[in-house]
């Protein structure tokens, strides 16, 4: 426990600058999305990325901590690593790109086949998993444009539903879900309050999905 807890931080120093070397080169590989209507695309300054830059340097760190402090000497905690390190990545290119790049999803399904053994998730737990979040966030693709006049989900996000589906497994996939949930909510009102999006303007949902994964799989005691 000890062990990991010295070493862990010094890990997420180590990794911070590769990921921003990552996050740069998906946005590469893909074009910006376009903009909804009233709604302001992100400048790309020099400002914006030093400031990613040290984030990830203070972000990561902290993070690979409380994933130590979590799971302790288990294989869950470079596992969980690992994943953390995906989600952040996974957030940081939805915020400021607007866009889940295929390279950053795809891969991420057979890594987590692999790695599901962490948190004895069956073959049959995987799919149910994948299933359940796939199914709902293609429901919300399928239905929300009708009801709110607009897309709020978008294709990224189911392809990211499935991996995300698999590394909870079934029923953890709930908690998930619930999380997500909460967390959109919860930023989406302190967004509209501050006046700082509108009703119409479009809120990246990745990282509230990837959000509910962690949490589900920080909560989880089996």
């Amino acid at each position: 426990m000890t062990w990991w807890l010295l070493a862990a931080p010094v890990l997420g120093l180590c990794v911070a600058p590769l990921l921003d070397r990552l996050i740069r080169w998906l946005q590469g590989t893909v074009a910006p999305a376009e903009e909804a209507e009233g709604d302001d695309p992100i400048p790309y300054t020099a400002r914006g990325r030093e400031r990613r830059r040290l984030l990830l340097l203070v972000l990561l760190p902290a993070l690979f901590l409380l994933v130590a402090w979590r799971f302790g000497e288990s294989i869950r905690t470079p596992v969980m690593l690992l994943y953390t390190a995906w989600f952040v990545v996974i957030a940081a290119v939805d915020l400021e790109h607007r866009l889940i790049p295929n390279l950053s999803v795809l891969p991420a399904i057979p890594i987590a086949a692999l790695t599901s053994f962490a948190w004895d998730i069956s073959l049959a737990g995987m799919a149910l998993g994948a299933a359940c979040e796939f199914g709902l966030f293609l429901a919300s693709y399928l239905v929300l444009p009708r009801i709110l006049g607009k897309q709020a989900v978008a294709e990224g996000d189911l392809k990211l539903a499935i991996p995300l589906g698999m590394i909870q497994g079934f029923p953890r996939v709930f908690v998930g879900l619930f999380a997500m949930s909460v967390l959109s909510a919860l930023v989406s009102v302190v967004l509209l309050v501050s006046r700082r999006r509108g009703m119409r303007d479009y809120i990246p949902f990745a990282p509230f999905m990837v959000g509910g994964a962690a949490v589900a799989l920080f909560l989880s005691s089996q």
